[in-house]
């Protein structure tokens, strides 16, 4: 971070803010945080508005009466975070790009690693799966990754009684078919 600068704001969800916080972390710039994410969970744990117009004056009065205070940070695999440590999708999309690097890739979705809420119909359910919509998350976090094949296996129809398991298979074959447009050729 640049010396001479006392402020920056972050519009955004917690995600952005912690990477805000990485930027800041060790600075004597201070971090004004505003909602503008789905959760914002640092702005409901700091007692701010979730509106961003409510929040932005009090954070213009806060820095106009120079009210600024420490945030006790924490730390896990060498990154600070505030609230919370991207331990979800995110992170297991960046551990899997960090392991694959530039290697070519083969995905195989074994369907029942969505939670039979989600995919019922297959032979063997494993609750506590993941949703469908982290599915597709992690999916789409591997753009542009060299993919050289792809499968989607173990979808049992017969155990599939509203056909959502085998919608389920067909979106996330659709992803993986988007994967290969985004390929490196």
């Amino acid at each position: 971070m640049d010396e001479g600068i006392d402020l920056v704001v972050v519009f955004s969800g917690d995600g952005t803010i912690n990477e805000a916080v990485n930027a800041l972390a060790g600075t004597e710039t201070a971090l004004g945080v505003l909602p503008g994410g789905a959760t914002n969970i640092l702005v409901r744990a700091l007692g701010l508005p979730l509106d961003p117009v409510e929040a932005t004056g009090v954070l213009i009065a806060k820095a106009l009466d120079d009210h600024a205070f420490k945030l006790s940070l924490g730390v896990a695999d060498g990154r600070y975070f505030a609230v919370n440590c991207g331990a979800g999708v995110d992170a297991a999309v960046e551990r899997v790009r960090a392991r694959v690097g530039d290697s070519p890739v083969y995905v195989s979705i074994d369907i029942d690693v969505l939670d039979p809420a989600h995919a019922p119909g297959t032979g063997t359910p494993e609750p506590g799966g993941l949703t469908t919509r982290e599915a597709q998350l992690i999916l789409r976090g591997l753009a542009g990754l060299p993919l050289v094949g792809a499968d989607v296996v173990e979808v049992a129809p017969p155990y599939d009684h509203a056909e959502l398991t085998s919608l389920a298979a067909a979106n996330l074959a659709y992803e993986l078919l988007t994967l290969f447009a985004l390929a490196p050729h």
